[in-house]
Formats: C-alpha cells, sequence, structure tokens
C-alpha cells in the first residue's frame, strides 16, 4: 500500500473514472454526490462524507471503511477490514460483501429493486440497526454475531450462519427463513413461509409466530427467563427434534402434523391443534395439556397437571401418565398394534368419552 493521504474538504460533485489504490487514506469531508465509476483498491482507510456515495466498481484490499450518508452499490464485490455505513445502504445489484472484522448497518439496508442479493462472506461482529427490506437473498455465511436491531421485510431468502443471530424487530413478508447456530428472538412477531433453526431457539419475548409451509427446530427451544410464551398461528408440518423446555405457554396450530422428537419439559401450558401430534420423549413437568385432533404416543411417561385429548389417542408404546388434577379422553383409546399397555398413576378425575 501507498503511503500518502488525500483529503477533500469540500467539493460538489466528486467523481473517480478510473482506478483509485495504494494509499493510506481517502477522505472526503463535505460533498453532495461521490462517484466511484471504477475500482479502489489497497487503501488503509477510506472515509467519505456526502448525500450519495455510489460504487460502480469493485472494492478490494480496503481497511476500514466508512460511509456517511446514503450509499449505493453497483458493484459485484466488496472486500474490507470493518466497515460502518450511517445512511441508507441500495443495492442496485448482487453484492458479495466480505469483512474481516466488524460491519454496521446504521439505517436502512435495501435492494433498489427489490430483486437484488446480499451475500456477507465472513464477518465477526454483523450490525444492523435500522430496516432490512426488500431484497431476493440476505445469505450471510459466517459471523460471530448477527443483530437485527430493527424489522426485516419483504426478502424472498434469509440465510444466517453465526454463532448467535438475535432478532430485536418483527419479520415480516419472509420467504424461507434458514438459521444456522443459536436464534436469540426479542421480539413480538414472525411471519415466514417456512423456517429452519439448525441450533437453539431461545425466546427473550412472547413470540407469535406464522408460517404458511414447514417449520423445523433441530435445536432446543426455550424461554430465556422461562415465562415466555410461543403461539404459532399456522404452519403445515412443525417438528421439535429436540427438547422444548422453560416456557409459560406453547400454542401451536398446524394443519397437518406437529411432531415432538425430544422431550418437553416445565412448561405451564401447552395447547395443540393438528391433524396428528406426535410425542416421542418424555413429558415432565406439564400444566395443562390440550390436544386437538390424533394423538400419538411413541414414548415411556408422561407427567401433567392436567390433560385433556379431543380427539383419538392412540399408543405406540407402553405409557405411564401421571395426573395431579383431572385427564379427559373425548376421542378413542386404543393401542397401535394391540400390544401396548396404559398406567395412569395418579389423577383426581378420569373420563373416557368414547370406545377403550
Amino acid at each position: 500500500a501507498g503511503t500518502e493521504s488525500l483529503t477533500i474538504v469540500s467539493v460538489t460533485d466528486l467523481t473517480f473514472a478510473a482506478a483509485v489504490q495504494d494509499l493510506d487514506t481517502l477522505t472526503v469531508q463535505t460533498a453532495d454526490t461521490i462517484t466511484f465509476e471504477s475500482t479502489l483498491d489497497d487503501i488503509a482507510t477510506v472515509d467519505l462524507t456526502a448525500t450519495t456515495t455510489r460504487f460502480e466498481g469493485d472494492l478490494t484490499g480496503l481497511g476500514g471503511l466508512t460511509v456517511a450518508g446514503t450509499t449505493r452499490f453497483a458493484t459485484a464485490s466488496a472486500a474490507v477490514a470493518t466497515a460502518e455505513f450511517t445512511g441508507a445502504v441500495i443495492l442496485e445489484a448482487d453484492l458479495e460483501l466480505t469483512a474481516s472484522g466488524t460491519l454496521d448497518f446504521i439505517d436502512s439496508l435495501s435492494g433498489d429493486a427489490g430483486t437484488e442479493s446480499l451475500t456477507i462472506v465472513s464477518v465477526t461482529d454483523l450490525t444492523f440497526a435500522a430496516a432490512v427490506h426488500d431484497l431476493d437473498t440476505l445469505a450471510v455465511q459466517t459471523a460471530d454475531t448477527i443483530t437485527f436491531e430493527s424489522t426485516l421485510d419483504d426478502i424472498t431468502t434469509v440465510d444466517l450462519t453465526a454463532t448467535t443471530t438475535r432478532f430485536e424487530g418483527d419479520l415480516t413478508g419472509l420467504g424461507g427463513l434458514t438459521v444456522a447456530g443459536t436464534t436469540n428472538f426479542a421480539t413480538a412477531s414472525a411471519a415466514v413461509a417456512t423456517a429452519e433453526f439448525t441450533g437453539a431457539v431461545v425466546l427473550e419475548a412472547d413470540l407469535e409466530l406464522t408460517a404458511s409451509g414447514t417449520l423445523d427446530f433441530n435445536g432446543s427451544l426455550s424461554g430465556d427467563a422461562g415465562t415466555e410464551s410461543l403461539t404459532i398461528v399456522s404452519v403445515t408440518d412443525l417438528t421439535f427434534a429436540a427438547a422444548v423446555h422453560d416456557l409459560a405457554t406453547l400454542d401451536l396450530t398446524a394443519t397437518d402434523t406437529i411432531t415432538f422428537e425430544s422431550t418437553l419439559d416445565d412448561i405451564t401450558t401447552v395447547d395443540l391443534t393438528a391433524t396428528t401430534t406426535r410425542f416421542e420423549g418424555d413429558l415432565t413437568g406439564l400444566g395443562g395439556l390440550t390436544v386437538a385432533g390424533t394423538t400419538r404416543f411413541a414414548t415411556a411417561s408422561a407427567a401433567v397437571a392436567t390433560a385433556e385429548f379431543t380427539g383419538a389417542v392412540i399408543l405406540e408404546a407402553d405409557l405411564e401418565l401421571t395426573a395431579s388434577g383431572t385427564l379427559d379422553f373425548n376421542g378413542s383409546l386404543s393401542g397401535d398394534a394391540g400390544t401396548e399397555s396404559l398406567t395412569i398413576v395418579s389423577v383426581t378425575d378420569l373420563t373416557f368419552a368414547a370406545a377403550v
């Protein structure tokens, strides 16, 4: 890199029609517009202040990049050590952004036409302080932390990989959402077509989650304080592959199936509606359990305060059921193969309203 610096104190419109390279520092203190029609390369510090800054060529080998004012990317690639954008960032083309340090989007991020994609290849800490919206794809391939401090809206595909991803604003109009690593929800509402969480999901607030397709929780699901509630309003198939625990309320509605492949523990109220709900792990420390639709038990033990099953209950394994209050079987009760056994250890009032 060069050791020289260029500082432009005041200018109306500033245009670089060819490559800018080999500088220690490039500083523009005040401008209406800054346009880079070609590349920027091998500059230790780039600090730009303008109403609008437009990048039309690739950025390579930059150290710290700071842009105050609106930033428009009409290029395919940008590689920086760190970057901070204090104004809106607008993509006019698909952009692949690589950073070895932090990235901070202080204002909104969006596509110009809504068809653009942003891929962040590598970053340590990534913060979106304002709305992220109108993109085809938002992909983060590797990060320590990703924080969305505001909303995400109207993005076809969101694919995030980080040690921890934190949502502090509502999610609306998302297509496929995939999060690898721990997911923290500190927001009230999320609306997606489909979602897959490959790590633990932790609720820091009550969450209403709406999906038009499938939802897959491949890691555990829990409340941060144990007082949070999860309501899933609409989904086709819903799968919990790991433990679900420490919630006030779990209220789920699915058109097809709900499958619990692991345990449920320490949940005050569980209210489930589906064509079929299947329990493959033990139930412990549940308060009121209500299941509408067919219930299939493929586990050995269930402990609840009270339970009501409004559809058929089918045992795929011997089951020991403990209740401190009432149990109501409003649909039939049977074994799947006819060789299963049901033991009810403790209950106050027990009602079988249909055939056993």
